[in-house]
């Protein structure tokens, strides 16, 4: 899946861990103890701080004349500011500076165990990928639609403009949520303010509509200036 994954995440800004970390302790480690018969025995201890994807730890061992020595080691990390290698033996990756490890991946989407730099807690989300630009989301729509906006909103008003008519033609019925989120691509709407302006009119978002019913609604209504420019082409 490693390959799949490298394919994926080309054009993330951010990088991605490519380390090998002992991983998976809170920073306690194991010593252990080598006697030679003379009572003399060493030991080394391997424990492992989340925060650094490693740890190390010091052992003393002492020998009883039989070759056995007994040692504790204890390692220690700190996540703050540091990134993680590996986290329960997976290679972790830094999407949108996020630290996560894959469960499954496919060309534009993939899910995810997102890790809490604090807590070491992991909670099961999505990223998709659009144009370069990634998002994380609860929900595979969600993180289409952050994806997206994040793309859309690097546009100039004319390259949009062009983009929605090359996304929506004429007498053609689209779904009004198309249309919701194309709103804020266009003028810069919030969603509150979109959602009490839908309310006061009675519209579903779960409704169908046409482009042209789309201009007739809004063009009095807030980024009215840009929203007739979509009448003149």
């Amino acid at each position: 899946m490693e390959q799949k994954i490298n394919k994926f995440l080309r054009g993330n800004g951010n990088g991605y861990g490519n380390g090998n970390g002992y991983g998976y302790g809170y920073g306690n480690g194991d010593g252990y103890g080598n006697g030679d018969g003379d009572g003399d025995g060493d030991g080394n201890g391997y424990g492992n701080g989340y925060g650094y994807g490693y740890g190390n730890g010091d052992g003393d061992g002492n020998g009883y004349g039989n070759g056995n020595g007994n040692g504790n080691g204890n390692g220690y990390g700190n996540g703050n500011g540091i990134k993680l290698h590996s986290f329960r033996n997976d290679q972790v990756y830094y999407v949108d500076g996020i630290p996560c490890t894959f469960i499954s991946v496919a060309s534009t989407t993939a899910k995810v165990n997102v890790i809490d730099i604090e807590s070491f807690e992991t909670s099961v989300q999505y990223i998709y990928k659009f144009n370069g630009f990634f998002a994380h989301g609860l929900t595979k729509e969600k993180a289409k639609q952050d994806a997206e906006r994040k793309y859309y909103s690097t546009l100039d008003v004319d390259s949009a403009i062009d983009l929605f008519n090359k996304s929506f033609k004429s007498g053609i019925e689209y779904a009004s949520k198309d249309f919701y989120n194309w709103h804020t691509i266009l003028t810069g709407s919030c969603d509150s303010g979109k959602d009490m302006w839908m309310r006061d009119r009675g519209i579903d978002i779960n409704s169908m509509m046409t482009r042209e019913m789309f201009v007739e609604l809004t063009k009095d209504a807030y980024g009215s200036d840009v929203i007739r420019r979509l009448d003149d082409h």
